[in-house]
């Protein structure tokens, strides 16, 4: 397997300007493939993680798919159809089985940090261990998951996202908007703080941060926090 960096570019056009992330809908409707949709964004994520972004193309086989993300091989196809549908991936039949094209993927605008390595324990990515595709707070928590990768401001390293702009990026219900974030910060995807609100005096906010992508000097002077010297760090135990 590729050796991964610590993070990756992940395309965001579809999440910020299209709302590609409402398209993703739980429903009990019987033509509706909810565990197709989950195993759709934790592929979205395997893909990411091995696309070249010169080329824009992941080489990945089903099985490989299937051992990073713990699923079977025929959810890793019916996850990639669901991709395919709404033009995130493409796949050429006349490519080399296994190659798959990250729309977008070679673009340097529209982009956002996407943990990488960090994410791993031998070879597989360890945050699904605890994912089960059969709820529907694991497709909201995803759909957020990516929300916060597209919105994470680079000053702060955090992202700050109200109930409402959630809502409107991703359709998800706000009665549902705190078991995927208790799903996700669960599975160690994300940490959560609740600051105060800028825009109600009496409010709180959640700041959403993303583990595996490291605070900078830069990050935390931008916060307003205390950033001991290099070699205080350096010597700690």
């Amino acid at each position: 397997m590729t050796n991964l960096k610590a993070w990756t570019k992940l395309p965001t056009g579809w999440i910020q300007h299209e709302q590609g992330l409402k398209s993703f809908k739980w429903s009990a409707k019987e033509d509706v493939d909810n565990a197709g949709q989950i195993a759709a964004l934790m592929l979205l994520i395997a893909l990411a993680h091995h696309t070249n972004k010169e080329t824009g193309l992941a080489r990945l086989s089903y099985d490989a798919m299937s051992d990073i993300l713990g699923i079977s091989r025929a959810l890793v196809s019916r996850g990639l159809n669901e991709l395919e549908a709404r033009k995130i991936i493409v796949r050429d039949p006349n490519q080399i089985r296994g190659t798959i094209t990250l729309t977008n993927a070679t673009e340097d605008s529209g982009w956002g940090k996407l943990p990488a390595s960090g994410l791993y324990r031998n070879g597989r990515i360890f945050a699904f261990d605890t994912f089960k595709l059969r709820n529907h707070a694991e497709l909201d928590a995803l759909k957020l998951y990516f929300l916060i990768v597209a919105l994470r401001d680079r000053k702060t390293n955090r992202a700050y996202i109200s109930y409402e702009k959630i809502r409107e990026h991703t359709g998800i219900w706000p009665n549902r908007i705190r078991p995927a974030i208790s799903t996700l910060a669960a599975s160690g995807l994300v940490s959560v703080n609740h600051v105060a609100s800028l825009t109600s005096e009496h409010g709180y906010a959640n700041e959403f941060h993303l583990p595996q992508v490291r605070d900078t000097p830069e990050n935390i002077a931008e916060r307003g926090f205390y950033m001991p010297p290099k070699h205080m760090v350096d010597n700690a135990q």
